[in-house]
């Protein structure tokens, strides 16, 4: 006769219920959406890393000849090659967060990279922006400093590109303050925000960062190409300028020279760099059996010393080599704005879907390529503007053109 115990059937259940729990607790919260995020992001890591190596290469190779702006301009990029790959690692992260066996864990961990990894968004952001100002910064001075724009017009475009800045940056302080709190409600152990209070908040977190980088991003860019164009229109002007001045050089020095000999007048086109100097003749032909051109040929209207040498007329040649390699320079250097303009473009794209990705997540996957791909670009095309830039700044400023017209209207003969 067998007794059955009949606390057994209560311990079966127990083990059951335990067992049952364990296995819904250790469910994993990693994904498809997760590793199309990982597989997404993970290359950008080794790109940004790769640019930060050569940047920092480039600039102790070329830190000897940069003034205190070309110094700042590879500061902040170096910080933004910097920020970008520790964006995306952080990025990863919070989606490898979810491998945690218990939920509860992984949705914390997650939410608390993630919190880093929106902060570090909107630093990104303020980076590129600070970096497209300072290019805008250079322009501006250069127009300046050529005398094609006014001091009230050149303060007044200071202060709006100054007033943008400061504005941007107070409003991305309060919204990554929000983020930090919204972050902070999530985690509490004690549920504060439902779902959706949640889903509001978020959707005020995400949508003011687009408003501010589209207005921020448009403003500045108009700025730049407007002092960009500005400047290559000057230097148009400025060669005209030069050549009116030379042909008035030129005219004169035709009149004294058929006053004073009989021979024709040398070609410009044969006056080149490697010409010898010498001094156009004061003096008539040996035959001076003529009377009238004795009585032509007064003391009054023949000058007594020579005052227009060959070396004056070199002028044409030389200065047409320098305004054409300022022009190149500065040709490429708009083109390169031109295309930082258009890969801040891109990224406030991507960063649409921020804002939309709250209705389906899906959508984020957009926003890490157009971001990442726009930055890339960003990064490649500051390496290649520096060059151009400098040159810029070096053959445009010094000497400025004014001066340059002054010294050549002063070697023109009346």
């Amino acid at each position: 006769m067998s007794l059955s115990n009949p606390v057994l059937p209560l311990v079966e259940e127990l083990i059951l219920a335990n067992t049952t729990n364990t296995t819904s607790s250790t469910t994993s919260l990693f994904g498809e959406y997760n590793i199309l995020v990982v597989a997404l992001v993970a290359p950008f890591i080794v790109v940004f890393a790769v640019l930060f190596v050569i940047s920092c290469v480039s600039f102790f190779l070329q830190r000897a000849k940069m003034k205190r702006k070309q110094f700042l301009l590879f500061t902040l990029l170096l910080v933004l090659c910097l920020s970008a790959t520790f964006s995306n690692m952080f990025r990863i992260s919070s989606e490898l967060a979810y491998l945690h066996p218990i939920p509860e864990q992984a949705m914390l961990l997650n939410n608390g990279i993630k919190t880093v990894d929106r902060f570090l968004v909107s630093v990104l952001i303020y980076v590129q922006i600070l970096i497209l100002a300072l290019i805008c910064s250079v322009f501006m001075e250069t127009t300046k400093a050529t005398g094609f724009v006014t001091k009230p017009v050149y303060r007044a475009s200071y202060f709006a590109l100054f007033g943008i800045l400061v504005a941007l940056f107070v409003i991305l302080l309060l919204n990554n303050i929000a983020i930090f709190t919204f972050h902070g409600l999530r985690g509490s152990p004690v549920q504060i925000l439902d779902a959706s209070q949640t889903n509001e908040f978020q959707k005020s977190i995400f949508i003011a960062p687009c408003i501010i980088f589209f207005l921020s991003f448009f403003a500045i860019s108009a700025i730049l190409n407007v002092y960009g164009f500005k400047l290559y229109h000057s230097l148009q002007k400025s060669k005209a300028k030069l050549i009116k001045i030379f042909v008035k050089q030129q005219q004169a020095f035709q009149g004294i020279a058929e006053s004073l000999s009989p021979l024709p007048l040398q070609s410009m086109d044969s006056l080149t760099t490697d010409s010898p100097r010498k001094s156009i003749p004061n003096s008539t032909s040996n035959s001076t059996t003529n009377d009238s051109s004795q009585s032509t040929l007064s003391p009054m209207t023949m000058p007594s010393t020579p005052t227009v040498s060959v070396d004056d007329l070199k002028f044409s040649a030389e200065q047409e080599k320098i305004y054409e390699f300022k022009k190149a320079a500065l040709r490429r250097a708009l083109i390169i704005q031109l295309g930082l303009s258009a890969c801040l473009f891109v990224q406030s794209i991507g960063v649409l879907f921020i804002s939309v990705g709250v209705l389906w997540r899906y959508l984020l996957l957009f926003f890490y390529m157009f971001m990442n791909l726009g930055m890339c670009f960003f990064v490649i095309l500051l390496l290649v503007i520096y060059s151009p830039l400098r040159e810029v700044q070096r053959l445009v400023r010094t000497p400025s053109d004014q001066n340059l017209a002054k010294q050549t209207t002063s070697k023109t003969v009346v």
